[in-house]
């Protein structure tokens, strides 16, 4: 979640981390909670949806998809946010 996270906010032009201005703004976690309904194994490889899910003047909600992809079709394994 957090590299997905992570490449949500570089497709915009932003980082999770900003220190130009004084204070520095970032984007610390309060709350995250994922349901497995299968698991993962070392080296499969997962495709993560990040969706925002919600957007107030000082957060970000999102949901996750995760889906196995070294499956034929893939098949979603987790939901996320």
């Amino acid at each position: 979640m957090e590299a997905a996270e992570t490449q949500f906010f570089r497709s915009l032009g932003f980082s999770l981390m900003t220190r130009q201005v004084e204070p520095p703004v970032g984007w610390p976690r309060v709350h995250a909670e994922c349901d497995y309904a299968q698991p993962l194994r070392f080296e499969d490889e997962v495709e993560i949806h990040l969706l925002v899910s919600q957007k107030k003047t000082k957060s970000l909600g999102y949901a996750f998809r995760f889906r196995k992809l070294n499956d034929s079709p893939p098949v979603e394994v987790a939901r996320a946010r």
